[in-house]
């Protein structure tokens, strides 16, 4: 690496090569598969490097444990910083999920990219919708709307389906056109969930991660990653048999 700095010269040639010699010292031990070996807490060692030190430039001590997390799950009633949850091979969405809940006995609220809490692959309440109704008579005066949930989704919807039986000509076209236009959207969530539920993981992870076309520079990043990196790290929120929020580990979804 050619450096015009002085100052970052040295440090190129001796705290980094040494922490990069270091580290790959501990991977060739997790490649050699001491990690699952007895006592393999004192295989691996942590350092500190300090070069102004002298003589005391560097330490070498054992890592703190793996730290423990509780899951107020009964089939994993814990688990570590390092463990993770395995899916070996490409499923659906719905497959991952009925594979999630039979496996812990909990209920999947929501699937996201690790780190993304913005972003879903699948959330329950998307599941809901698919028994929503919104429904206009052939006369057109009257609509059924189920559950009340809907009009917390379309506020709109209370006032045009009171307005429905009383209104007339031009007037009534307008709210008709409110209740068909609201019908029609819940439809498109539906389809879209339904697509997405029984596609692949892998897929569905594609459709909420990749970035839009507005920001083709990060999109070509994704790309390029996407097309090389064999998994996805995948986070679930789930809810265990008394409806108390609990935890699982990562998932690491293998689908290549």
């Amino acid at each position: 690496v050619k450096v015009t700095d002085g100052r970052i010269i040295p440090a190129l040639a001796t705290t980094t090569a040494m922490i990069c010699g270091l580290v790959d010292v501990e991977f060739m031990k997790l490649v050699k598969g001491l990690h699952k070996t007895e006592g393999a807490l004192d295989k691996f060692y942590n350092a500190n490097i300090n070069l102004a030190t002298g003589l005391q430039a560097m330490n070498m001590f054992r890592p703190d444990a793996a730290v423990k997390k509780k899951t107020k799950l009964a089939a994993m009633p814990e688990y570590t910083s390092w463990q993770q949850v395995v899916i070996d091979k490409e499923i659906t969405v719905k497959q991952l999920v009925e594979k999630i809940e039979q496996q812990y006995a909990c209920k999947v609220h929501r699937i996201i990219p690790s780190g993304e809490e913005k972003l879903a692959l699948f959330q329950h309440i998307d599941m809901q919708k698919l028994d929503w109704k919104i429904e206009v008579s052939e006369a057109g005066d009257s609509v059924a709307i189920e559950p009340e949930a809907v009009y917390a989704q379309w506020p709109q919807l209370r006032m045009a389906a009171q307005m429905l039986a009383k209104a007339s000509g031009p007037s009534k076209n307008h709210f008709l056109n409110q209740v068909n236009g609201c019908a029609k959207s819940l439809q498109t969530v539906k389809d879209g969930f339904s697509a997405r539920f029984n596609g692949p993981v892998s897929q569905a992870y594609l459709g909420v991660a990749r970035p839009a076309d507005s920001e083709p520079e990060k999109q070509q990043y994704f790309d390029a990653v996407f097309a090389k990196r064999p998994y996805i790290a995948l986070q679930v929120h789930v809810v265990n048999a008394e409806n108390e929020e609990a935890d699982l580990p990562p998932i690491r979804y293998n689908f290549r």
